[in-house]
């Protein structure tokens, strides 16, 4: 399947923005321990098969309305870290791995301009434990094309379905989800940039044995659709591309609060 998110170097840059901001949510969450790698050690991967559905959600203006739920799924790609779970093989053409996130309540999208830059910021408050799931399925029964995405809109028979069958591997808390979108205009261009970021913590799962007291970042890549830079083309129904990584335990930042547009103009 066509990547549409980008390079590894992207994904890094931008991983490191989502993981310097915090979640705004009202809840607490766990302060994570500074990252002991760079870039920081990967435990699980997802790329491009993970797409975002959000019911009260306009794609236009990026703004999500309080109350509105948000689900994430996907295909999980690698299991990267030594151990753990790396003996799992993600390519094994008899089995695949999928994960969903939901449970995630908008609290509403702030928007806040700065000069050409407008960001848009969206928390999500968690409805109930167990806000991630991640299952071991056979066959590989969930879409692996853009168009067998676009030809299953969520809510469909095979979406969220598919992602939620076989054996439930891992499962846990979600805490501060967060996502942020910068769009630039730069004359007749659209620069478009965004990310997500939450502590992630399991509690369940028939592996969770083996990394039982992992508490670490999900972070990665949110791209809300097309733009003349950094956008994507996103399959009907749906209302973000994601792209990111579930890092080992131990391997994370603080949160401290920034902004997609303030991470850009250190590089000016």
């Amino acid at each position: 399947m066509k990547r549409n998110l980008g390079v590894a170097a992207v994904l890094a840059m931008v991983v490191t923005a989502a993981a310097s901001g915090p979640a705004l949510a009202s809840t607490a969450c766990a302060p994570l321990d500074t990252c002991s790698g760079n870039p920081c050690p990967v435990l699980i991967q997802f790329d491009a098969n993970s797409y975002a559905y959000e019911d009260i959600y306009n794609a236009a203006t990026f703004i999500s309305t309080a109350g509105s739920q948000l689900t994430v799924v996907g295909l999980i790609s690698s299991f990267p870290f030594p151990g753990a779970l790396s003996y799992l093989n993600a390519n094994d053409p008899g089995k695949e791995y999928t994960f969903v996130f939901s449970g995630l309540l908008s609290k509403g999208t702030k928007v806040a301009l700065n000069g050409p830059t407008t960001l848009y910021d969206t928390d999500y408050d968690s409805l109930k434990t167990g806000s991630f799931e991640i299952y071991e399925g056979s066959p590989r029964n969930s879409p692996d094309t853009f168009a067998e995405w676009n030809g299953n809109p969520f809510g469909g028979v095979l979406v969220p379905a598919s992602h939620q069958d076989g054996t439930l591997i891992l499962s846990g808390e979600l805490c501060g989800f967060h996502v942020n979108v910068s769009r630039t205009l730069l004359g007749p261009m659209i620069n478009q940039s965004g990310s997500f970021r939450a502590n992630y913590k399991p509690t369940g799962g028939t592996l969770y044995p083996f990394i039982a007291g992992t508490e670490a970042l999900v972070v990665g890549v949110w791209c809300p659709g097309p733009a003349t830079i950094g956008g994507c083309t996103l399959p009907a129904n749906y209302t973000a591309h994601t792209n990111g990584k579930f890092d080992a335990s131990g391997a994370t930042t603080p949160a401290t609060r920034s902004t997609w547009g303030r991470l850009k103009q250190i590089y000016r």
